[in-house]
């Protein structure tokens, strides 16, 4: 299994907590719209405030939330001596996704292909330094909007074993 380890320090302990005490005002005050009624039936179930398909959640059911989570998980690949450890000090690397452009040397700026969806997928798969793969690199525009996720997830199966996470995944 590949893993590496590193420990970053961006924000002080202050700004830390003070991006978490911003991101629970905003999930208690505003709220989040969830439009998948199952996960509406699970905030029900657990007692949140609902209002239709807005839900509030408040800090000590985010604290239970959050209490429950493991500290890491394993992300399996096809391969299983490309799975990864993410969470604690692991460090797992992907390329960025959803790029609307690519700089080709010589046409310049221009929508990407599906064919440099696959050369990104080869390319990501080949080099050692990405852990994972994902499906969306770039926006295939000569793929209808409808069904192009299939497609790229296709290109990620076909061209790489390593972990991947599909396009729209968080």
């Amino acid at each position: 299994m590949w893993t590496r380890r590193l420990h970053l320090d961006v924000l002080s302990e202050d700004q830390a907590e003070a991006i978490h005490d911003a991101a629970l005002r905003l999930l208690e005050d505003v709220g989040v719209r969830f439009s998948f009624e199952p996960a509406l039936r699970r905030f029900r179930e657990a007692g949140c405030a609902l209002e239709g398909d807005l839900v509030r959640l408040e800090r000590g059911f985010v604290a239970e939330q959050l209490e429950r989570a493991p500290s890491s998980f394993t992300v399996h690949g096809r391969n299983p001596e490309r799975s990864i450890v993410v969470g604690g000090e692991h460090l797992s690397l992907a390329p960025t996704g959803g790029a609307p452009f690519v700089l080709d040397p010589e046409r310049g700026k221009r929508p990407p292909t599906a064919e440099d969806h696959a050369t990104f997928v080869r390319f990501t798969h080949a080099v050692p330094v990405f852990h994972l793969n994902e499906s969306g690199i770039v926006e295939p525009a000569d793929l209808p909007v409808e069904s192009r996720h299939l497609d790229m997830d296709l290109d990620v199966l076909r061209w790489s074993d390593k972990p991947y996470f599909p396009v729209g995944a968080t």
